[in-house]
């Protein structure tokens, strides 16, 4: 919920609901149609980690995906990213982090990217990417991994 708006999103389909309050729900699609696979908020933006599907050129299999931004007019911007599969993500000092495993570079990494959509950091977590659910979060002043290999 954001400012009395709920935002519900589909995890497959690429749609998304607005649900004002003392209002009707109103359906919306994210433009690209891609599907959601994480949904968080942050600085009056609402903020949907999308995925296009897996692609296989010439035996290299690769994702591609995408941070779409809804900020308080519900107005979006989309930033597509080739850099894995994104899991899931949060909001901490103004960037956006993304959990994504990349079967290109073979790294599960954390990107940290700027409100731009520029990747501005990548912290690896580990050479072999697990292929489970696995997310983020922030508390005080961390990115938080739980299954993190430091």
């Amino acid at each position: 919920m954001h400012k009395d708006i709920y935002y519900i999103s589909s995890r497959y389909k690429g749609d998304y609901y607005i649900l004002p309050k003392n209002s009707r729900l109103t359906k919306k699609r994210i433009e690209s149609g891609k599907g959601v696979t994480n949904t968080f908020y942050n600085n009056d933006k609402i903020t949907f980690i999308t995925n296009w599907g897996q692609k296989n050129e010439k035996g290299t299999i690769s994702y591609t995906s995408g941070i779409y931004l809804l900020n308080d007019k519900s107005e979006p911007v989309e930033f597509v990213l080739n850099n894995g599969f994104f899991t899931s993500g949060t909001f901490f000092n103004n960037h956006i982090y993304v959990l994504t495993f990349d079967p290109t570079v073979k790294e599960e990494q954390i990107l940290k990217v700027n409100l731009n959509g520029e990747i501005v950091k990548k912290f690896v977590l580990g050479r072999s990417p697990r292929f489970e659910f696995r997310s983020i979060t922030t508390s005080n002043d961390f990115v938080y991994e739980p299954f993190a290999d430091f």
